[in-house]
């Protein structure tokens, strides 16, 4: 696997069957690869570590309120504030001396690539009005110093042969307010953004000068009321979410020279890629237990909106690209390009979809030994 490319998958399938709920809400990537909003060439975690405070991981069997999944789903709930103040610090560090090295390059008396990897945050919890309002905050941020070598064959190219640092930092954060208005109703409002940033696109016969920037933006609002009465229970939740991925030429003033066949890849980068989505869903959950025919059943219906903007801006040749052949056919070599390529105006899309959705589920406690789960 990619070690810069972080996506969780199940039973043979690619990450985009996946699915993740924080809270209920849904972190669905409708536009690009990698299932959840902000997973697309990452190696990031799609939310806080610290901010969870239960997950389970569901590969088969699951029911019909999750959506948008083939494969599996990871469902969590977040940490919220009690009447007490409860809080924490850490930072976790990785330096090369800490690694060890692999026997080849030992053997052969390599020095050890530079490497740093530095994970650090904090969390804050407790009463605003005692009983009543309480808070809860996390604040993440990663940071890797990591490297990649180029090595051109061609003593031509021999200028830009080395080994370059390839940086990623990730912010992330998470707030909550929680309301208990009454022992049967309490209402969360939560913020989580997140911001990643890395170099990419170089190394092997790439030059650095061709690299990338690649910038990673996931914002998410969440509103959820739960309401309690015998027997019953309904859980309201309005989302609204933000998600862009934007790499883009770090060097765009240098035009890219790419010598065939895999000979060296010059100048700076040729690509330009804005896309992401906005949306807005309402979705309603009501419980019933306490039902009884034949056995035992808990009963689950609910109906989903989500209104999605998408925005889709592509260009594989925003830089002017030359390619450059030595051999019978192409007489100007390295010294003349036999093609140039230039696109100044990028493909773009915007779209707007809606989705709707409705479900009722039963869990069927049959026996004490079975449970059917129909939906």
């Amino acid at each position: 696997r990619d070690p810069n490319s972080k996506t969780f998958s199940a039973g043979g399938q690619s990450a985009e069957n996946v699915n993740v709920f924080i809270d209920g809400a849904s972190l669905k990537n409708n536009v690009l690869k990698g299932g959840i909003a902000g997973q697309d060439s990452t190696r990031g975690n799609p939310f806080s570590q610290e901010a969870v405070q239960e997950f389970r991981v569901l590969t088969q069997n699951y029911k019909a309120e999750y959506e948008q999944a083939g494969t599996a789903i990871i469902t969590a709930v977040t940490k919220s504030g009690t009447n007490e103040f409860h809080g924490s610090v850490y930072d976790y560090f990785q330096n090369k001396s800490m690694i060890s090295q692999n026997s080849f390059d030992k053997k052969n008396d390599v020095e050890k690539p530079a490497y740093q990897r530095q994970q650090r945050g904090f969390s804050l919890g407790g009463p605003i009005l005692k009983d009543t309002l309480t808070f809860f905050v996390n604040y993440d941020e990663r940071k890797d110093v990591g490297n990649d070598t180029v090595q051109i064959n061609d003593p031509r190219f021999a200028q830009y042969n080395g080994t370059f640092a390839a940086p990623f930092n990730e912010k992330t954060f998470f707030g909550k307010l929680s309301w208990q208005v009454n022992q049967d109703n309490n209402v969360d409002l939560s913020l989580t953004t997140r911001r990643d940033n890395e170099v990419i696109g170089f190394g092997q016969t790439t030059a650095y000068s061709s690299r990338s920037n690649r910038k990673n933006n996931v914002n998410d609002l969440l509103l959820k009321w739960q309401s309690r009465g015998n027997n019953w229970t309904n859980d309201l939740l309005l989302d609204a979410g933000h998600a862009k991925w934007n790499p883009s030429a770090a060097e765009p003033d240098l035009i890219q020279q790419t010598y065939n066949p895999n000979i060296a890849v010059i100048g700076g980068a040729s690509n330009l890629q804005n896309k992401g989505q906005d949306q807005a869903t309402l979705r309603d959950d009501l419980t019933f237990t306490g039902l009884t025919w034949h056995g035992d059943h808990t009963v689950k219906m609910g109906i989903k909106y989500a209104s999605y903007g998408i925005t889709l801006e592509q260009n594989n040749n925003a830089v002017p690209s030359f390619f450059y052949q030595e051999g019978l056919n192409y007489p100007g070599g390295f010294n003349i390009p036999y093609q140039a390529v230039y696109s100044p105006i990028a493909a773009n899309a915007n779209l707007h979809t809606n989705q709707f959705g409705a479900y009722v589920q039963d869990d069927w406690d049959v026996t004490d030994r079975l449970q059917l789960n129909l939906g």
